[in-house]
Order: C-alpha cells, then structure tokens, then sequence
C-alpha cells in the first residue's frame, strides 16, 4: 500500500495543519486563528549558532540541577556528552501565563488533533491517546499538574515545517526517575513532566520539563532532552549509541526551534483559553 502523502502546512492556505471537520464547530476553534509568528531572525540565528562543550552540559545523572535557581546548563544550545549523544536545552520565558493554567494545558490539550495543533498551528498534525489514557485526564480526582502521568501520545508533527513524523510519546511519574518529589509545588517546579520516546524510529530520547520561577522572576518552563539516552527506574542511566554514531546536529538545533516556536505562542493566548474552558475538559 502506499504511503499517505502529507501537505505540509506551509503548503496550505493560512499556512496551518488540517483539521477535521467536525472539530472546527469547537468553542476554542477560534484560537487557532492566532497569528502563528515565527521566532525573531536573531534569536534563531543565536539559537542554532551556539556550541556549547562538554564541560558546559548538563550530564543525565545530573538532571536533578533543573531544581537550581540558576538554570544548569545557562545557554539555550546544543552540547556533546561525554559518553555520546546530545542535550538539547531550550529555556523559555512565559512572562502571560501561570504555572496553574500551564498544567491544565498539558493535559487538556491531549483530548483531540484541534487542541494539539492550536499549540503550533504550523508543525502539529495529530495526537491520539487509548480510551483509558482519556478517562485518566478527564478523572477530576487527579491533579492537572499530574494526569500525564503513565500516558501514551501517539502524535504527527514536524519540528520546523519539515516532514512530520510519527512518534510515541511515554510520560512518566518524573519522582520515580531521581526528582526530588519535596520540590514539586515550590517555586523552583510549579509543574514537571518527564517521558521518553524514539525519534525517527530510532533514535531513543529522555526528556523532561520544569515550570519554575526564573533568576528575573518570571515564570520559565526549562527543557532538557537527552539524545540517545535511556533512563530507567532503578536509576541506571544508559547511552544507546555507539560512540562514532554522530546526531544530525540540524536535528537537534530544529527541536531547540520548535520549543521556542512552541511556547512562546502558547503564552500568547493560553490565559484566555484557561478562563473559558478550563472546566470544559471533554
């Protein structure tokens, strides 16, 4: 059978995903009418310029450094590791948004392809979840900031209006991974998720993301991906690549992109669509 040809967003009218049809009589439908604005030219240029080293990286069995005050490693960059692989750190300022409304989010946006793609209208195509990962996020005895928990996110997206890819995104209990559990709901994690994935099939990826109050005082949400990695429970951590198996640095410069892309459209309009649905869950 052949494969599905893909439009590209930037090939449709309004440069946007497709969306079903019977999601645009949606209430929120409107939001994804949001202007999408690129990142400036020289925050992008800066973005994928920066080489960080060694030294400068953020190890995987240091990852508990995401509850400092001062973000570890300081630079948004990509940088090598000493047993190979790459972190990719993105450190995004949500100077509109709150930590509260930023938890429902990252549940809520799960239930349909219409709320995934008004997050990135240009790079999110689709996001599936199983029947019992739907009755978890609509359970309202379950905190927001903890609902993704043990999930699965069958999503399609592209990175930077590139050929999406299907991925499997496994979201997991981030205390059962070394995180200090007393710092949850302190300024330094207003809200944490953790997971792992295989990007382009093979490439596995352990990442996580913190929302804390940043060194200005602004609310932050700070993104570590180790790539190549594995991380388990009982806190072996392994590199999956051999050593002279090189990572597409364009691969990781465009994942650095799409967190700025991301998040800084979010924290256009998420303060408004948390006033007027945020009990509107199914």
């Amino acid at each position: 059978m052949a494969k599905q040809k893909i439009i590209l967003s930037k090939e449709l009218p309004g440069q946007i995903v497709s969306i079903p049809e019977e999601l645009k009589s949606k209430s929120y439908y409107k939001y994804l009418q949001v202007p999408f604005e690129d990142i400036p030219a020289d925050l992008r240029a800066s973005l994928t310029s920066f080489k960080g080293t060694k030294e400068e990286a953020l190890e995987p069995e240091d990852r508990t450094k995401l509850f400092d005050v001062q973000r570890w490693p300081k630079e948004d960059g990509v940088y090598p590791l000493k047993r190979g692989g790459l972190l990719v750190a993105s450190n995004v300022k949500l100077p509109h948004m709150t930590a509260e409304a930023l938890n429902w989010w990252g549940a809520w946006h799960a239930i349909d392809p219409l709320r995934y793609a008004l997050w990135d209208p240009q790079d999110h195509y689709d996001i599936k979840i199983s029947e019992d990962d739907r009755k978890r996020i609509l359970d309202p005895t379950i905190p927001d900031a903890e609902k993704l928990w043990g999930l699965h996110h069958h999503v399609l997206e592209s990175l930077d209006q590139d050929e999406p890819t299907s991925m499997d995104m496994q979201f997991l209990n981030p205390f059962d991974y070394g995180y200090d559990k007393s710092m949850f709901g302190t300024d330094r994690c207003l809200g944490m998720l953790s997971a792992k994935t295989v990007m382009g099939g093979k490439l596995p990826v352990f990442m996580t993301e913190v929302c804390c109050i940043g060194e200005d005082g602004v609310l932050e949400i700070r993104l570590r991906f180790w790539l190549g990695y594995e991380i388990r429970t009982d806190g072996t951590v392994k590199c999956k690549i051999p050593r002279f198996v090189k990572i597409p640095q364009e691969i990781a410069k465009s994942l650095i992109i799409h967190n700025h892309r991301e998040y800084r459209h979010l924290d256009k309009f998420l303060m408004d669509l948390y006033a007027e649905e945020k009990d509107n869950w199914a």
